[in-house]
């Protein structure tokens, strides 16, 4: 190559191949993925995300809530005019844009309940709300209706529509509060006879005694969804929420291609018509609630919950764990153990203390080799957002997962109480029931969340155990409780190495002679070094600050006295503790230990790291024959030297987060880079 010719360089790596794809290519592939893919898909780069953001079937977004300004006195609604005009907008827009459209309209229980206002809401929603969705049904991807019970009949009707572009449907019915006299409480009555009496002729008119009363509305509404959903034209529904709804006892067509589907029994179950398999024969995600009044004295038929062979996941909510026995055994579920992810959540325990471990690892043909104790994990629930205070999960050699989920449970380690220990033995004893199964003997891999770290040492013994992670997203120090002393201050302020023996500082140079002040009558007095002197003459004479001051006229400097304070100090805490740890966990075939988190500035006090490893039996292993220690975004804290104390991990491997990430309570102001943080605030310190 000539002298001074360029070279032609190579496209870096990080350049956007997606662009050599076609704008129509694109788009039709948009065109077919769901609303939550779509946005998924926008963030692959900025090109798609263009493409995204300018495709004209992109979505809109219609929301109407009930709120306390959308009522007047009489409780009617008149939040119709602000959702009638964006529909109007949508159907008669000068823009004429094909927008994929989003409806979301709750009307829950304030503002409705009187006669007059349920007159007045059914007639806006008949003669003004339901013809303009009936127009824009064509171009609805999603819907989502929380309307009151008496407006059943109007809703179905709306849903007779074909829906060719529908993918999610939400339904819920609210009973609502009725503020009328005595008399209408005595309707309500009926109108809950009458329900009962309807489910057993499924959907049918009630008794002669239920007729004679006067309806608020109209008469009693079906239950039941109607067997021609949307005409049975619904190519692409695939998500389904449905609350307060029964199925029925016929198939529906607009149903057979949905794959997530949650339903929510608020009604008392005696018959399910088809179980799910029937409705669902593609199903894959299975979500079913059971309430208090769900289950009546006659229980629920043998096979009635029948799930269909395609289904991957199954998550059972019920509120009270006396319901599962009941659920699991006798309602029938011949194929749960062929579901490869099954969900147990309960919202409390009952006196009658379900056998949860049992339905841990009762599965039969298979070995538990990993199990996850913490918060849930999120991405597995699509249709809600549940706070759940603690899920135990074990997976199978075979692939399989049994995960059992509390809500409202007393099971958290953070907990304020008069005990140091009250929080660990509450976990301590709560999962000590996992040692009589074959859990431990398998066991090779777990995580644990920080908050449930003692949860862990419930099982005494894991001698299979090879791996250990430790989430400390959610972290609140300390690490590890260790048994100090008194004089250690419990590790209270971390880690202090002795400090090396100073260098004496220099004596202060002697002062130049000057002569003596006068000597006043009666102000005279003797002074700690043996002079005469008057206060405001010589105040100066006695320094504070001075290293080379005596104290208590010991004859030892200041200087001295506070490095040996600090040795003697800081040598308790260099030493372990002559009494041994309270709880133990065997694990000899442990290779590594992990210490995982997501945020910035999490950091572990290395001395507490230290008892931790003793606590899991590491301090008797010979060098060489110790775990491997990995810090995934975790600090250790800093001592001078930087080197811990005490061995109980061969190597030490720390990787740093890509970026600076903080907790929600967190503030970038809290934190001082220049610092080696040492001296890091807290949110507490910081408001104050």
């Amino acid at each position: 190559m000539a002298s001074g010719a360029t070279r032609r360089r190579r496209r870096p790596p990080g350049v956007d191949y997606s662009r050599a794809l076609s704008v129509e290519l694109l788009s039709s592939a948009l065109d077919y993925l769901d609303q939550p893919d779509v946005l998924r898909t926008a963030r692959v780069s900025k090109w798609w995300r263009a493409v995204a953001v300018a495709h004209p079937c992109f979505y809109r977004v219609i929301r109407s809530d009930s709120s306390p300004a959308d009522y007047v006195v009489d409780s009617s609604w008149t939040g119709h005019k602000k959702l009638h005009a964006q529909l109007d907008d949508i159907v008669t827009g000068s823009d004429g844009a094909p927008y994929r459209v989003v409806v979301y309209l709750s009307l829950r229980e304030r503002g409705y309940g009187r006669k007059a206002s349920d007159e007045t809401l059914l007639g806006i929603l008949s003669k003004h709300t339901v013809p303009r969705l009936q127009t824009l049904f064509p171009r609805i991807t999603a819907l989502h209706l929380v309307l009151p019970d008496t407006l059943r009949p109007v809703v179905f009707d709306m849903l007779r529509n074909p829906a060719p572009v529908l993918e999610s449907l939400s339904l819920e019915f609210t009973k609502p509060k009725r503020h009328n006299s005595d008399d209408d409480s005595d309707d309500d009555s009926d109108q809950d006879s009458d329900d009962e009496e309807e489910e057993e002729d499924e959907g049918t008119a009630g008794s002669d005694a239920g007729s004679n009363r006067q309806a608020v509305v109209m008469s009693p509404a079906p239950m039941f969804l109607p067997s021609d959903l949307f005409s049975g034209i619904a190519p692409r529904l695939r998500s389904i929420d449905l609350t307060g709804v029964r199925l029925g006892r016929n198939p529906i067509a607009a149903l057979s291609r949905v794959r997530n589907a949650h339903i929510d029994f608020r009604l008392p179950i005696r018959s399910l018509g088809l179980p799910p398999g029937g409705h669902f024969p593609a199903l894959t995600r299975l979500i079913i609630g059971i309430h208090e009044e769900s289950i009546s004295e006659l229980g629920l038929a043998e096979g009635s919950l029948d799930l269909p062979v395609t289904l991957s996941s199954f998550c059972l909510r019920v509120f009270d764990d006396a319901f599962v026995e009941a659920i699991l055994e006798n309602a029938g579920i011949p194929n749960l153990a062929s579901v490869p992810a099954v969900e147990l959540e309960m919202v409390q325990q009952s006196d009658s203390r379900f056998d949860w471990a049992s339905f841990l690892f009762d599965l039969t043909g298979s070995t538990p080799r990993n199990m996850h104790i913490g918060y849930p994990e999120r991405a597995q629930q699509h249709f809600f957002t549940i706070p759940s205070d603690i899920a135990v999960s074990v997976e199978f050699a075979d692939h399989r997962r049994r995960t059992v989920h509390w809500t409202e449970s007393d099971l958290s380690a953070h907990e304020d109480t008069d005990d140091e220990d009250g929080g660990d033995d509450t976990l301590l004893q709560h999962f000590a029931c996992l040692r009589q199964g074959p859990l431990c003997a398998s066991l090779q891999d777990v995580t644990v969340a920080h908050a449930y770290l003692p949860a862990l040492f419930a099982l005494k013994s894991l001698p299979a155990l090879r791996r250990l992670e430790i989430d400390l997203d959610v972290y609140k120090a300390q690490f590890w409780k260790t048994r100090a002393t008194d004089e250690s201050d419990d590790y209270a302020r971390g880690d202090r190495t002795p400090p090396r023996r100073p260098t004496p500082p220099p004596r202060r140079p002697p002062r130049p002679p000057r002569a003596s002040p006068p000597r006043p009558r009666g102000r005279n007095r003797r002074g700690r070094r043996g002079q005469w002197y008057d206060d405001e003459s010589d105040e100066d004479s006695y320094d504070r600050n001075d290293p080379w001051r005596e104290d208590d006229m010991d004859g030892i400097p200041r200087w001295y006295s506070n490095w040996e304070n600090s040795a003697v100090e800081c040598g308790l805490l260099n030493t372990f503790d002559q009494e041994e740890e309270k709880h133990t966990l065997q694990c000899p075939a442990l290779e590594t230990v992990v210490l995982r988190t997501s945020y910035s500035h999490t950091k572990v006090h290395m001395r507490q790291l230290a008892h931790f490893g003793r606590a899991l039996g590491l301090l008797d292993r010979q060098e060489g024959g110790r775990p491997r220690l990995a810090l995934l975004g975790v600090e250790l804290s800093c001592t001078r030297y930087g080197t811990l104390h005490l061995k109980v991990f061969d190597d030490v491997e720390q990787v740093p987060l890509p970026a600076v990430r903080y907790r929600k309570d967190d503030r970038a102001g809290n934190y001082d880079p220049q610092t080696d943080y040492e001296d890091y605030a807290s949110d507490e310190e910081a408001e104050v």
